[in-house]
Formats: C-alpha cells, sequence, structure tokens
C-alpha cells in the first residue's frame, strides 16, 4: 500500500497479516513511490520512484527488501506482472513497454520493448491503476477518461457491456 509522509511524499509499506496487522514500511526515501504489485509468486515488489527526478519502475525482493533493479530506461509510471511472472507491462504517458524478467534466486530484466501506443494518455495514476492484464497474457484493460469532464476524476461504469455488444452486432445474448 502506498501511504503519504509527512511531507506529503508517498512511500511504500507492507501491511501485516497477523500479530499487530501494522503497516511496515518497505520503500521510504525522500521521494514519491507509488503504484506497487506483488510478483505472481510474492516474492518481488515492481513499483515506481520518482528519485530521478521522473518516474521510473523498479523492482524488490520482498520481504527483505535488498537490493533494486531499474526496468524502465526513459521514465515510466505504472507496471503490472504478467500472471506468468516473466514479463512486466509498464506505461509511459500513451505508449505502453515490455519487459522480459526471470525471477529465479535473483531477478534479471532484460530491455524494455514498445508494445503499443494509444495515442492519447490514460489516466494518470499515481495510487490506483489506469490499466489491468488478462489472466492469459492476451489483453490489456485500458481506462480513458470519456470526456474532458471526465479527465478530473469522474468515472463511467458500463455494465453487461458484453451483452450490449452482441445486441448492437445483431447477436443474441446467451
Amino acid at each position: 500500500m502506498t501511504l503519504f509522509d509527512s511531507q506529503n511524499r508517498r512511500d511504500i509499506y507492507a501491511l501485516e497479516l497477523s500479530g499487530a496487522r501494522k503497516a511496515v514500511p518497505f520503500v521510504q526515501t525522500p521521494s514519491d513511490e507509488n503504484v506497487a504489485e506483488f510478483s505472481p509468486d510474492g516474492r518481488w515488489v515492481v513499483y515506481s520512484s520518482s528519485e530521478t527526478g521522473r518516474y521510473e519502475i523498479y523492482v524488490k525482493p520482498f520481504p527483505s527488501g535488498g537490493g533494486r533493479w531499474q526496468i524502465s530506461a526513459d521514465g515510466g509510471g505504472e507496471a503490472r506482472w504478467a500472471s506468468s511472472g516473466k514479463e512486466i507491462i509498464f506505461k509511459l504517458t500513451s505508449r505502453f513497454f515490455s519487459v522480459p524478467v526471470e525471477t529465479g534466486a535473483t531477478f534479471r530484466a532484460g530491455a524494455p520493448r514498445l508494445l503499443f501506443e494509444t495515442g492519447r494518455p490514460t489516466f494518470n495514476a499515481t495510487s490506483g491503476s489506469s490499466f489491468t492484464l488478462s489472466r492469459d497474457g492476451k489483453r490489456i484493460l485500458l481506462a480513458f477518461p470519456v470526456k474532458q469532464e471526465a479527465a478530473r476524476g469522474d468515472v463511467v461504469v458500463v455494465t453487461n457491456w458484453a451483452e450490449e455488444v452482441l445486441r448492437a452486432t445483431g447477436q443474441k445474448p446467451r
């Protein structure tokens, strides 16, 4: 989880699920750290940090927190692990990148590779998510502002959208 400190900077904490159930600092620096996510095996955490003057994507082992690897090359603000644990997807404004990773006894990352560009930025997520990956790793769900007013924080949720698509294409809902 991301918590604010007294200077309004964000740091990353882990919540103990037994015992005192308290928040324990995991990444705590004078910079902003946010949008953290565990690897599928729970042994690694990907997050973004502004410590270089711009947001970059990093990986640290969990729970020790010892060592750190930067996986973005020219900035990055939000990252997600593929369910296979062999890839991290991150975004930089409207561009999405893929980084192959190995997470055995140590961590190794390949070079970031451009996957696609949307042509417009998704929501600027600093404590949440503007995209998520499907479990099979074949799709990415993106959150875009619907209209200019929505960019200020409004969210439009569409339910039963699959049935609407079927009706619009002349097919019968199941």
